[in-house]
């Protein structure tokens, strides 16, 4: 283990351990009410520069593991918090390391401790998830966002939940429509593509329709899925 990993996953271990987080290589994670929380290092190839990954998932996100072939790491950027560049360091200096790490535990604990404290379930973590954005995009929420929709499926507020829904929808045709046009599109996709459609136009159906036994059984199979595949990360 070189010095970096080992300084940064002991601080992370006296700062997050407390919370209930687990060490998963240079991830931390907590499974907390319905979501999952993650924060994870991403080293760059240089050797000279990271960035600190960050998200809260719901747990009723159909998929997360396909969508993440490994544990999730994170959706956001610690260091969008204050729109700074990248974290550097002199890989060849502890004093560096040192230096640079001491600032990312600054960070994570200004930031990001109270953020996951405060989004500790779908609905609060919703809106600490679009108070971040709001941040970091310029006052803009990013709308066409499945996590969001599973969220606001969990807690409720079907119509909300449309609103991210929504343009998933759009997003396909557009894509087919643009492949199609550019000659892309052969025969085996075009019927992957409206199948696919087709399944989450029914869901939209279901939803906008308030078809609860759909809902209720949606969230309850993909959160029993999700903890089952959990159980080999927490122990």
């Amino acid at each position: 283990m070189d010095y970096f990993i080992k300084r940064y996953t002991a601080n992370c271990k006296e700062l997050l351990t407390p919370y209930g987080f687990k060490r998963c290589g240079v991830n931390y994670i907590r499974v907390i009410n319905d979501v999952l929380q993650c924060v994870g290092l991403k080293k760059y190839s240089g050797g000279f520069d990271c960035d600190v990954m960050f998200e809260i998932s719901p747990l009723c996100v159909p998929d997360m593991f396909e969508i993440h072939p490994r544990l999730p790491s994170g959706r956001y950027i610690l260091r969008m918090f204050e729109g700074m560049v990248l974290w550097k360091f002199d890989k060849n200096s502890q004093e560096s390391i040192d230096f640079c790490i001491d600032n990312i535990m600054m960070f994570m604990n200004k930031y990001l401790v109270p953020f996951f404290e405060q989004g500790i379930d779908c609905k609060s973590a919703y809106y600490q998830i679009c108070e971040f954005e709001k941040l970091a995009y310029k006052n803009r929420i990013r709308m066409m966002d499945y996590y969001k929709y599973c969220m606001a499926l969990k807690f409720g507020d079907y119509n909300l939940a449309l609103e991210h829904i929504k343009p998933f929808e759009q997003g396909h045709v557009n894509a087919m429509e643009s492949r199609k046009a550019n000659g892309w599109l052969t025969e085996e996709e075009r019927i992957e593509r409206e199948d696919k459609l087709a399944k989450l136009r029914k869901e939209i159906e279901l939803v906008s329709i308030h078809d609860i036994e759909f809902i209720k059984n949606f969230i309850k199979e993909n959160e029993v899925k999700s903890l089952k595949i959990l159980e080999k990360f927490i122990k």
